[in-house]
């Protein structure tokens, strides 16, 4: 059986090309008279992501070589990308797409409640979670861009 290339590999490559187009649409934003203004957190995760990816992406080509040709008989089911491994991954890219559309119309606190929960339900399995950590996380987020970065939200 023929096995795909190694799952970080793929991750790693697709995560750089998303920090790549995120930093390129973060760079557009008007510059504020002072600094940190609406253009920091953006950029700055856009560096973050694109650190990170580069990271997978290495780990992921380390690993293909330790194990010869990421092709080969020899690779193990679980070093597989299949359609499966990406459902959730899939379905977060999908819902943050759709948070970023509804940002706008439906404002920051309702979309990112939402966003967030939904989220939450797709990589925890811990019920109880979904009470707790949108309400925290849209909270702070609200806190730090507000009141710590005077950034307008929607």
């Amino acid at each position: 059986m023929k096995a795909g290339p190694h799952p970080d590999v793929l991750s790693g490559g697709v995560l750089f090309a998303l920090a790549a187009g995120y930093g390129s649409f973060a760079l557009r934003i008007p510059a504020a008279a002072r600094e940190p203004g609406p253009r920091f957190v953006p950029i700055g995760l856009a560096i973050v992501l694109a650190v990170m990816a580069l990271r997978i992406l290495v780990s992921g080509l380390r690993a293909s070589r330790a194990t010869g040709d990421p092709s080969a008989e020899s690779a193990t089911a679980s070093d597989r990308v299949t359609a499966a491994s990406w459902r959730r991954p899939g379905l977060a890219a999908a819902m943050t797409v759709l948070y970023a559309a509804a940002l706008q119309p439906l404002g920051f606190a309702p979309s990112t409640l939402a966003y967030v929960a939904g989220v939450t339900a797709l990589f925890s399995a811990e019920r109880r979670l979904l009470l707790v950590v949108p309400l925290l996380v849209t909270s702070a987020l609200y806190l730090f861009f507000d009141v710590a970065l005077g950034v307008r939200l929607p």
